[in-house]
């Protein structure tokens, strides 16, 4: 009766009028003043370039470009925050990856519209690698089975000689549980049943020795 919902035109971008009249049995009133309205262009981003894949080990810097040509303020953002910093241009985003880092980044870039609504661009997947080169003999993978898994994950173990943790963490490096360890364990199990599809990374210290590598999950 006294309110209209509009659902806007995706193509269309430039004024409108909106004007209500009143009718009943002795007929149509006049019209109302027109209610101008100005409808602006949705935002329209094109894909972020830049490396898919990354060394962090060597405090590595990347630089990833958006087309910009109307100058809009861009917001970037990394997901997750502890993949690297960033340095923020009008369209580029420079990132010092951590050194530490392992896993998947995602890179997006934002904008306020006219309207003043918050737009995203496409996501950027970023794999990384820590790429130890030489340095990668010190690391050593524990007997996992079976992977890709379904339900669970048998880990075998060295010789323990203290209470340890094995860290399982997702391609985000969020962390999703810690194993406990005992002296003399041979074998610790990861129920999975309940993560859903992807990969998934272990750690753990043993005896002065990084144990680590990863798990696939397919369900």
């Amino acid at each position: 009766h006294d309110s209209v919902l509009i659902n806007w035109n995706m193509d269309f971008a430039d004024t409108a009028w909106l004007k209500v009249l009143a009718i009943n049995e002795y007929g149509e009133s006049s019209y109302s003043v027109a209610k101008e309205i100005i409808i602006y262009p949705a935002l329209s981003f094109s894909h972020i370039q830049g490396s898919d894949s990354v060394c962090s080990a060597a405090s590595q810097q990347s630089t990833y470009t958006i087309n910009n040509p109307n100058q809009l303020n861009l917001s970037w953002h990394i997901e997750p925050s502890v993949a690297g910093s960033l340095t923020q241009l009008t369209d580029t985003a420079i990132i010092s990856w951590d050194n530490t880092y392992e896993g998947l980044a995602q890179l997006k870039t934002a904008t306020t519209n006219s309207c003043g609504s918050l737009e995203y661009s496409p996501i950027k997947s970023i794999v990384i690698k820590t790429c130890l080169g030489l340095y990668e003999q010190y690391y050593q993978s524990l007997k996992a089975y079976p992977n890709p898994a379904n339900e669970i994950v048998i880990f075998e173990l060295p010789e323990i000689h203290k209470q340890n943790n094995l860290l399982i963490t997702d391609s985000y490096g969020n962390h999703l549980c810690e194993l406990k360890i005992s002296p003399q364990q041979t074998q610790v199990i990861w129920d999975c049943s309940n993560v859903t599809s992807g990969v998934y990374f272990y750690q753990s210290e043993i005896n002065g020795v990084l144990y680590r590598g990863k798990i696939i999950i397919n369900k």
